[in-house]
């Protein structure tokens, strides 16, 4: 008569971003999440990581509905502030969220390294901003990666001077 039950489930991310549940299973689905999964279609289809009310609500509506299901939990965890810019020449990344499908975060801002010795990001802002953008997105499965880029210094003599960015 004195027993005392406790049960302790999956434990809860910590990490940045929307992750499911589904104690039940996915019945209608080939789905199961027994443990805590990152809903990833969630994120880059439907702002799952940035915004609390598509991951909690939107997300959990969507699971119920498709899996057939009505005990659905869902955890979001806020992307942190970004980051004071940085003021050195170079292109930088930023990934709130990580970066799902590889094994790299870019917490703080990260020099772009690779950008600018493969992809003339140092020298170019589009391609630091845009194009360095879209290929971190689809690198790391994310949608929310931000560049920054500082572009060489303007000369501060008179003269006529010329920049090619390629």
């Amino acid at each position: 008569t004195d027993t005392v039950m406790h049960w302790n489930g999956p434990s809860k991310p910590t990490v940045p971003g929307c992750f499911v549940l589904t104690p039940s299973g996915c019945p209608k689905q080939g789905f199961d999440a027994k443990d805590w999964t990152r809903d990833t279609w969630g994120e880059q289809n439907r702002r799952a990581a940035e915004s609390q009310t598509q991951c909690l609500s939107q997300r959990k509506t969507d699971y119920d509905s498709w899996c057939g299901s009505s005990d659905t939990e869902m955890v979001w965890n806020a992307p942190p502030s970004t980051p004071r810019a940085p003021t050195s020449k170079g292109c930088y990344v930023f990934t709130p969220t990580g970066c799902p499908k590889q094994g790299f975060s870019a917490t703080t801002w990260t020099r772009d390294s690779w950008g600018e010795q493969n992809r003339n990001a140092y020298r170019s802002k589009s391609q630091c901003l845009s194009q360095r953008k879209v290929d971190y997105d689809n690198w790391c499965g994310a949608t929310d990666t931000v560049m920054h880029w500082n572009g060489p210094s303007k000369p501060t003599v008179p003269g006529c001077f010329v920049l090619t960015p390629s």
